[in-house]
């Protein structure tokens, strides 16, 4: 299987130095799915500590397993949010030499997004993916989907995320053609298991910043 690693960029660098990494990670990237990693983001303690304290629902017999943040304090889950809207904010601003931020005053607009956690039990998916146990309550990915929003923070402690690869039958027509962000109907090329690639990161602690136009 193919491997996608993604150019790191050190958020504590310059605007200048960020934005030309990022606009030239971003052209010469997946073209399905645009991704950069991003490092010293400034909270990696906070959403560590987050992860780490989450619970691990190892006897539930599924592979993917949501979890409620309701674990973590009001304050934690606000900080986390807030730090997350923050660092979202800067690179649009970062990307845009700070026309975001004009753009969003004079429309009247703000930025909102959302926080999920989910557990991949590596036992299960393994059993699944080997044909051990029936498929039908439990899958060993969250499926194929194009994300509904233009911009996509990822972080995992483990490996499983992956996007169309290099020689990948998907192409971007087929996902501007149905919309951008979509939440419909997926495009209507079949993915085999070789159109996959796995995405390998240097760091557990980095974030991967995905555009909305990517497919995974």
């Amino acid at each position: 299987m193919a491997v996608v690693r993604p150019v790191v960029v050190d958020m504590r660098q310059g605007e200048k130095e960020v934005r030309e990494t990022m606009h030239a990670a971003l052209r010469g990237s997946q073209p399905s799915s645009p991704i950069v990693a991003l490092v010293n983001y400034g909270f990696e303690d906070l959403f560590r500590n987050a992860v780490s304290a989450a619970p691990r629902p190892e006897g539930s017999g599924e592979a993917c397993v949501p979890i409620a943040l309701d674990y973590l304090e009001e304050d934690v889950r606000h900080e986390l949010q807030d730090s997350l809207l923050a660092l979202c904010i800067r690179i649009c601003n970062i990307l845009t030499d700070h026309k975001f931020d004009e753009e969003l005053n004079t429309r009247g607009m703000t930025v909102e997004g959302s926080l999920s956690l989910r557990f991949y039990s590596s036992v299960v998916a393994n059993q699944l993916l080997e044909g051990r146990q029936d498929s039908s309550h439990a899958c060993p990915l969250l499926g194929p989907h194009v994300d509904g929003n233009f911009l996509t923070f990822l972080w995992s402690d483990g490996v499983g995320f992956q996007v169309p690869g290099p020689h990948s039958r998907i192409k971007p027509e087929d996902i501007a053609g149905i919309g951008i962000p979509s939440l419909g109907m997926a495009p209507s090329t079949e993915m085999e298991e070789e159109d996959w690639a796995d995405v390998v990161s240097a760091s557990t602690q980095e974030f991967r910043a995905r555009s909305c136009i990517g497919w995974q």
